[in-house]
């Protein structure tokens, strides 16, 4: 079993927002939910992949539950 724990802090919310198309005029907190909830998402679909791939490699089959 392999435990990961991922703490995001988006220290400039508003720029990375911007970045990714959300509106500037909602409120900061709204705003640093919704781009810690977008980058935690595209790190686990990405980390899934990583480790589908390396696993399928060494021939290993498995069951992934990340979240």
């Amino acid at each position: 079993m392999i435990n990961i724990s991922i703490t995001i802090d988006v220290k400039n919310p508003g720029e990375v927002a911007a970045n990714h198309g959300i509106p500037g005029f909602v409120p900061q907190d709204l705003i640093r939910g919704k781009v810690e909830s977008e980058i935690k998402s595209t790190i686990i679909k990405k980390l899934k992949v990583a480790l589908a791939d390396e696993l399928r490699r060494n021939g290993v089959k498995c069951n992934m539950n990340i979240s």
